[in-house]
């Protein structure tokens, strides 16, 4: 019976220490995974950001680092971007063109496509497809340029202060996306930033409107933003230099035509001088802002009458550089 008896005591005494270690371990804070905690150099951009020029509304921010992509994600309740106080700029109607135009980098060539013509017929939609370097949907619709508000700008300078105080110890990133989420209206704003011209603009070796011009921006509404403090309705991607250089050449054939078209240029109006136009914008991004020499020749391809031609990196270079 004794023996019987302290084989119940033991069986009891272990449970009970099991009990005892379970319930200790539910009471213990779930460990971090090492994917989930913040790197240092993150934790300083976090609290030089919190410290720098302190504003009246609260801010909740979170960092990512993906591959060589440092991720800058702001929540506030402010409205960040006011699209009723924008009117959209329409051209005239003798002079209002459809202008669309794709880049691709593939075997070491670029590949420049481009749609020109009075009006937008139907049959030529199947070539436009969403092809920015953030795969989102654009809120702007008829309005290019959405009005930023001076909270937008408030948080944007604090976010490139807190970038200024850290950019010398990252040395293994290539591009800042700093995405500033209005949780209240579901409205975000997306700018992704070449570290080299960060660099130039924190050194003003390059002015400020032309560092501006070279951020690329995505608009973008979605019910998924509102009330998301942390950024978890965001696909983190790291962004390719390719990617860059593609969105980069197609905004600057996009702005130079539109200027063009403005002032009603005769050469536009004519069809002439499109692919000029294209060519020299490819050698602005490519060979003079960026300084990439990775690619032998540039095939540009009128969609319309499948008339295309090839110049070589060299007489590219050449044709520009005079």
């Amino acid at each position: 019976m004794k023996s019987i008896k302290s084989l119940k005591t033991s069986i009891l005494l272990v449970l009970l220490f099991l009990n005892l270690y379970f319930f200790s371990g539910c009471q213990q804070k779930p460990q971090l995974s090492s994917e989930e905690k913040k790197s240092t150099i993150e934790q300083t951009l976090i609290n030089s950001f919190l410290t720098n020029n302190k504003l009246n509304y609260q801010l909740d921010i979170n960092t990512k680092i993906v591959g060589k992509t440092f991720w800058i994600y702001i929540a506030t309740d402010q409205e960040i971007i006011s699209l009723e106080t924008q009117p959209s700029e329409e051209l005239l109607p003798k002079i209002i063109k459809f202008i669309d135009v794709k880049s691709t980098f593939k075997n070491s060539n670029f590949t420049i496509e481009y749609i020109f013509l009075k009006n937008k017929p139907d049959e030529y939609s199947p070539f436009l497809k969403n092809r920015d370097i953030l795969q989102e949907k654009s809120l702007l619709g008829k309005e290019l340029y959405p009005e930023t508000t001076n909270q937008f700008l408030e948080i944007f300078q604090k976010t490139y202060v807190a970038i200024g105080d850290i950019i010398s110890d990252v040395r293994d990133i290539n591009f800042f996306v700093i995405a500033i989420a209005d949780i209240k209206r579901g409205i975000k704003s997306t700018l992704v930033i070449h570290k080299l011209d960060l660099e130039k603009s924190l050194l003003n070796i390059l002015p400020y409107n032309e560092f501006s011009n070279r951020i690329f921006r995505r608009n973008v509404k979605d019910p998924e933003i509102k009330n998301d403090k942390y950024g978890l309705h965001i696909k983190y991607i790291d962004i390719s230099l390719i990617d860059f250089l593609n969105n980069q050449i197609e905004s600057k054939v996009f702005s130079k035509l539109y200027e063009m078209l403005k002032f009603e240029a005769k050469k536009v109006q004519e069809l002439e001088d499109i692919q000029e136009i294209i060519l020299k914008s490819l050698y602005e991004v490519v060979i003079l802002n960026y300084e990439f020499y990775d690619f032998y020749v540039v095939d540009v391809t009128d969609m319309i009458s499948k008339k295309s031609f090839t110049i070589s990196k060299s007489s590219l270079i050449k044709k520009f550089k005079e």
